[in-house]
């Protein structure tokens, strides 16, 4: 059964869909806080949109031809109710070079201020081909740069977003859980800086067709 997870209070969510080869069932997510009451759909959309054209800007050349955003969906998690707009499209990576395994992925570490066990908010992106690699465990210091700035360029973007029931949203992590129980009341926690991590992350998933 699924679980269902409690609201949480003036916050989006950016669901973010990929095709990876034959896989079409590649997604990320990015949360963001508002101190809106109850964001328009419409600037939901614009918001969704704006990730998108950021991403075609700053991220297609981090990625293989092999890999192409296809839909962001804007999510307000403050009322299970609301509409979810999402942006539908294509923007296919134009990195040259030998695509690397399905599995592989660019982790990127979020920062925040609250430390606990376990405590290291992460994000995972498609990117990179396999002459970005300076051995099987890590990534060029040349590329850890480059994509490291695009993400950073996608979030000044986000972050600078204005809107009439939008206004500079706070990048930031929602932790639901506390051990292995569902909390009550999410916990969010203002992200302070976002960083690329030198070793590869891993998606098993993405192996299946």
């Amino acid at each position: 059964m699924a679980i269902v997870l409690p609201v949480v209070p003036q916050t989006i969510k950016l669901e973010m869909h990929w095709t990876y080869g034959t896989d079409a069932n590649v997604m990320s997510h990015l949360f963001y806080s508002t101190a809106a009451a109850t964001p328009g759909t419409n600037d939901l959309l614009a918001f969704a949109t704006l990730f998108a054209t950021s991403y075609n800007t700053n991220m297609v050349s981090q990625t293989h031809s092999s890999v192409a955003l296809r839909k962001v969906r804007g999510i307000w998690l403050g009322d299970r109710t609301s509409a979810v707009p999402e942006w539908n499209g294509t923007y296919t990576g134009n990195r040259a070079g030998t695509p690397l395994p399905a599995q592989t992925a660019v982790l990127f570490n979020l920062r925040i201020a609250r430390r606990y066990r376990g405590g290291k908010p992460r994000l995972y992106f498609p990117g990179g081909v396999a002459a970005d690699m300076t051995d099987p465990q890590h990534w060029l210091s040349t590329f850890l740069t480059s994509c490291g700035n695009a993400m950073n360029a996608i979030n000044t973007a986000l972050q600078a977003f204005t809107s009439s029931t939008i206004n500079n949203p706070q990048l930031s992590s929602v932790s639901y859980y506390t051990g292995k129980s569902l909390r009550t009341s999410p916990v969010v926690d203002s992200v302070s800086a976002i960083t690329m991590n030198s070793i590869p992350g891993s998606q098993r998933r993405r192996l299946r067709p």
